[in-house]
């Protein structure tokens, strides 16, 4: 039976890898990011949001927050939560933070160290609405919190080199995915190992999708993966979306079946080299409402030379209704592409996460300073005069309608 799953996987795969829109299922939706490339334009914010707010991060010796550079934050009912995710490779005392709705600092989560109750790296932040728990995903463990930061439990790991990343609340499973390294010769596929929440092997799916590529690292071919391979988080019922190249799936988090969602149509810059166009392959790279989508595509300069440096990484915004796809002109006074911020007149603002009908972007205060001095928001320039250059960064949270 596996056998004939992975025969119909990888034809459809394949296939869909190929760039090519003939191969296209009828109903799949697809995204026309090179025809929009030549036409680029804005989109109004208030076509989506109703309201825009500004929430400086509390500042105090005990919460202190490094440059908006490698964070990630995830919201948990009310609050949020802020790591870093080089925290323990390149800041060692970095805590998990948490801050409520208006920015107050609450308190620390985790202990870094190698004891059981303590991790070493921060592969990601898991938060299970389901059970009211907050997890830290180790390299070899799932850590278990309560939704006020108390330490719970344990479990370890037998995953086989796996990175455990996403978790779809309904089902209570957690979801690793491994992507071939320098050192796996002869592994010519993704995986996806699903576990349970005592960390426990529950089934496997691989994914035949592309020949192996070698990416140069410090003149070292010190890379080998997939064009394009990601995981994406989704707030979706599957919870997580699985990318190839040019194709995206749902991940069904009962039997791992995938199911094409989107074609991205790359038209003049589709390429079939490794450097070629694609979609930024970090999970901020795709955002997904019930009404558009937003996902950042990159362009490398050795393979479009004469390209514009500030569309190497383009934000493009798909509208699910009009099925438009609009590739953001890019905002010199801001340095960003981003919405049109219609709803207040500051400044642009392009999503970063996205969770229970709102939309998250951080800055750093020096930036956001700056930005509110030419914008024409009476509530930035309100929240900036509270700021100085040493202030925690600065939520910026969008209501979608």
């Amino acid at each position: 039976m596996f056998i004939v799953f992975l025969l119909i996987l990888l034809s459809g795969c394949l296939s869909s890898c190929a760039s090519t829109k003939s191969s296209v299922p009828p109903l799949v939706e697809i995204i026309k990011v090179g025809e929009s490339f030549a036409n680029k334009g804005n989109v109004n914010l208030s076509k989506y949001a109703t309201a825009i707010e500004y929430v400086p991060l509390e500042t105090k010796p005990e919460a202190m927050l490094p440059s908006i550079k490698g964070l990630k934050f995830r919201k948990f009912e009310e609050n949020i939560y802020v790591y870093d995710r080089y925290a323990t490779l390149v800041k060692p005392k970095f805590p998990i933070l948490s801050f409520n709705p208006e920015g107050k600092f609450l308190k620390e989560i985790g202990v870094i160290g190698r004891a059981d109750n303590e991790y070493t790296h921060i592969k990601d932040l898991i938060i299970n609405d389901a059970t009211r728990e907050v997890v830290i995903a180790d390299w070899t463990k799932l850590i278990f919190y309560t939704a006020d930061g108390e330490y719970k439990r344990t479990a370890e790991i037998v995953n086989s080199g796996h990175m455990p990343t996403f978790l779809n609340g309904g089902s209570n499973r957690y979801l690793c995915y491994k992507c071939p390294t320098m050192l796996d010769d002869d592994q010519s596929y993704d995986e996806i190992l699903f576990i349970d929440s005592l960390g426990k092997n529950l089934f496997r799916r691989r994914m035949l999708l592309l020949p192996v590529m070698y990416m140069p690292l410090n003149g070292l071919s010190a890379y080998k993966g997939y064009k394009s391979s990601s995981i994406y988080r989704s707030d979706r019922e599957s919870a997580y979306l699985y990318s190839c190249k040019d194709s995206i799936y749902s991940i069904n988090p009962i039997n791992g079946a995938l199911e094409l969602l989107y074609f991205v149509d790359y038209g003049e810059y589709a390429t079939d080299e490794y450097i070629g166009a694609g979609l930024w392959p970090q999970e901020e790279g795709f955002c997904e409402t019930e009404e558009f989508i937003a996902l950042k595509v990159l362009y490398n300069k050795a393979t479009f030379p004469h390209m514009d440096k500030n569309y190497l990484r383009s934000n493009v915004i798909y509208d699910k209704s009009t099925h438009e796809t609009v590739t953001l002109k890019y905002n010199a006074d801001y340095n960003m592409a981003g919405f049109t911020n219609d709803l207040d007149g500051g400044m642009p603002f392009y999503p970063t996460y996205i969770k229970d009908g709102k939309m998250y972007q951080m800055l750093d205060a020096i930036d956001f300073i700056e930005y509110a001095e030419i914008s024409s928001s009476a509530k930035m320039k309100e929240v900036a005069a509270t700021l100085t250059d040493e202030s925690n960064p600065v939520m910026v949270i969008v209501t979608l309608k």
